[in-house]
């Protein structure tokens, strides 16, 4: 196989953007102050830590970086366990058609920590799914750099012109643009217009929507 789909995972496999939100609420009036929705456009999509950077300047948070993010991962990862979290429409039906079908090899690439990644996969059944799976904690660079597309395609052994990756947020559709790939945008939040996906090779509104035939005639144009 030597061509590969890289799926993001929040919001694009899972329904888990009012989990992080629900963390990130938490977090906020730990300290007092006012959450506030419209700002999560600045940071989605982003790693932990340049969420917590963005979220200490806007909220004039009186903590640490690291104080931070190790809050913010504790938020995420004990509501991740909750039965609310569920696989998107489609979702499932579209792994397991890819992986039955030997054409690719499938990774995940998240700006999450790698510990609610392996909580997704195992949660859901997925283990014998993915080739790779990749937090953004692991390089350098979280998205919109382009490093975590970038690892993934190296372990996986294949070219990035050769990778496909299904993304929800616009510094996700970036970073896999950044990394040479075709990049589907999948996303009905009505936080974003069209025009935020423009870089993107199709969009969609959901994920049901994308089947094989749909990723072929992408790899072929």
């Amino acid at each position: 196989m030597d061509k590969a789909i890289i799926f993001d995972m929040d919001g694009l496999m899972v329904n888990s953007t009012p989990t992080w939100e629900e963390a990130e609420k938490r977090l906020v009036e730990d300290y007092g102050k006012k959450y506030i929705l419209e700002w999560t456009k600045k940071y989605h999509g982003l790693r932990v830590q340049g969420m917590i950077q963005v979220m200490i300047k806007e909220y004039q948070l009186p903590i640490t970086q690291e104080e931070g993010e190790k809050r913010l991962k504790q938020y995420a990862i004990n509501n991740f366990n909750k039965p609310t979290v569920e696989l998107l429409p489609g979702c499932e039906r579209l792994i397991k058609e890819l992986s039955i079908s030997k054409k690719y090899l499938l990774a995940i690439a998240s700006s999450s920590p790698t510990e609610i990644i392996k909580t997704v996969v195992k949660r859901f059944k997925f283990e014998n799914d993915f080739n790779v799976l990749l937090s953004g904690e692991d390089v350098i660079n979280g998205k919109p750099a382009p490093d975590v597309y970038l690892k993934t395609a190296e372990l996986l052994k294949v070219l990035p012109s050769n990778c496909l990756v299904l993304e929800d947020a616009p510094n996700g559709i970036k970073a896999g643009k950044a990394a040479g790939m075709k990049v589907i945008a999948v996303s009905n939040n009505p936080r974003y217009s069209t025009s935020d996906f423009s870089e993107a090779d199709k969009y969609v509104q959901l994920l049901k929507e994308v089947n094989i035939n749909m990723i072929e005639d992408i790899f072929n144009h």
